[in-house]
């Protein structure tokens, strides 16, 4: 049911100005509104890193660790640092995350026009725009907000000229841009660099002789190994280890210990266990991250039937949301598109059978869909989308997908890389945030196709007849 075809003649795009415009508004808004909250000990240490980083011109933290954090985002803060040389420098920051958050929400909605039209982004331009996870970031110290424009980016730009593009220069820069995207994406947070399979995958099925496909994973795989092999000799020089975090051992032993099955939440971790090896026992960087991946394999070869109840676990932990309770607005937002569909075709003629059905539906949902919406505006004064209702309808969304191209299956890989990384170490909900996305524009091609079929004449219709 849920389809989208390539259009010969060049899109009208006269929704992305409006479409930019309704996304400034929430990211500007939320800037300014947004309260000082205390910094979470990851938002300190990545200011720490930045600013040590602009003054010295070395990524250490404090305590001697030169390899707990990856170094992009440290260097866009000590750029910043740089450039500001005043005490709003912090601020600056966040202005500019904002700014990428608003290009990320821009390249969401460019995503879903590519599948479904100008209805389908503009759609995912509102949704994106208020999606409450995308705000949080924006206004954090924190390394999602540039790997979710780095993946948007990476997305868009394959379905445009990655896949069908005509002449082979395009597509061959097309797949180097991806992969360069990525590469920076794993600069940005370690676990990114799994992105790049779905993405070498998929080019690997398309049609095409098997020197053609092989050239394509080439292109895709080897610059993102490069910039991986690269930061991971950096490391080995300066902790005689090569990795590319020396944070995944603390991650991994803290989802497999005695302890997890009482608190899958993470919500009393013991975050600080890594330091404590680090000042008490007196152990390096490099040691005690092994030590805590060795105690995490231990656990889980003498644990293994509570193992895969703790990974069960981590799965509803991962999927499910901590962000606070605000509007439902992709509710009304939904049922009131569909509705207004479904009104403006049936003043054309009357409409029938299971067309008429899912308009009547809409219709009657609509209402206390907007009701409830109001309740919760006037609780909580708070407009933004919760993944509470993103999350579920987006997978099912994402299920029923039909595009032209195929992208279904790349978009699954990437939320799945993601899902990986959260049942094998901890289930952070901001590994899924970053994947967001995807379920924001399979929810727009959803919405913008059952609105396509609802407006389509019937059978009847075309043939020149009145309908019964």
């Amino acid at each position: 049911m849920i389809a989208a075809g390539n259009n010969p003649n060049p899109p009208n795009r006269r929704w992305l100005l409006l479409a930019c415009l309704i996304a400034a508004v929430p990211h500007a808004v939320f800037c300014v509104w947004y309260p000082h909250t205390p910094l979470s000990p990851d938002e300190q240490e990545y200011l720490s890193l930045g600013a040590g980083l602009a003054e010295n011109g070395r990524l250490q933290l404090s305590t001697g660790d030169v390899a707990l954090r990856m170094p992009l985002y440290p260097l866009l803060i000590a750029g910043v640092h740089e450039w500001q040389k005043s005490n709003l420098w912090q601020n600056a920051v966040q202005l500019l995350q904002t700014f990428i958050a608003w290009c990320s929400t821009i390249i969401i909605a460019l995503t879903a026009e590519r599948l479904a039209g100008g209805r389908a982004g503009l759609l995912a331009a509102i949704i994106a725009a208020l999606y409450s996870p995308f705000l949080y970031l924006q206004m954090s110290f924190l390394t999602e907000t540039l790997l979710i424009f780095f993946l948007s980016l990476a997305i868009l730009i394959y379905l445009v000229a990655g896949i069908h593009a005509r002449l082979p220069a395009i597509r061959n820069a097309t797949l180097l841009a991806v992969a360069g995207l990525i590469g920076l994406a794993a600069l940005t947070r370690a676990d990114a660099l799994l992105l790049i399979v779905p993405f070498a995958v998929d080019a690997a099925i398309r049609r095409g002789p098997a020197t053609l496909r092989i050239a394509r994973v080439a292109m895709l795989l080897l610059p993102v190994l490069l910039v991986a092999v690269g930061w991971g000799l950096r490391n080995q020089r300066e902790i005689d280890r090569f990795t590319l975090s020396t944070y995944g051992g603390l991650n991994f032993y803290l989802g497999h210990n005695s302890g997890y099955a009482a608190n899958p939440g993470l919500d009393h971790a013991d975050y600080q266990i890594f330091r404590r090896m680090r000042t008490d026992g007196g152990l390096t960087e490099s040691q005690a991250d092994q030590l805590l991946f060795r105690q995490g394999l231990t656990f889980i070869a003498d644990h293994p039937g509570q193992t895969v109840i703790d990974t069960i676990s981590k799965l509803f932990v991962w999927l499910r949301t901590t962000v606070s309770l605000s509007a439902p607005t992709i509710l009304p937002l939904g049922f009131g598109v569909l509705a207004m569909s479904g009104w403006l075709r049936d003043r054309r003629s009357p409409l029938t059978g299971r067309k008429r059905s899912l308009y009547l539906a809409s219709f009657a949902a609509f209402w206390p869909a907007l009701l409830y919406w109001l309740l919760l505006l006037w609780e909580t004064n708070q407009v933004w989308t919760s993944p509470l209702y993103v999350v579920p309808i987006g997978l099912f969304a994402l299920f029923l997908l039909r595009s032209t191209p195929a992208v279904r299956g790349l978009l699954f890989g990437l939320f799945g890389t993601q899902l990986l990384v959260a049942l094998v170490f901890i289930p952070i909900e901001r590994l899924r945030w970053t994947v967001d996305g995807i379920l924001i524009v399979a929810i727009s091609v959803g919405l913008s196709r059952l609105c396509q079929w609802l407006s389509s004449p019937d059978t009847a219709e075309r043939a020149g007849q009145t309908p019964p």
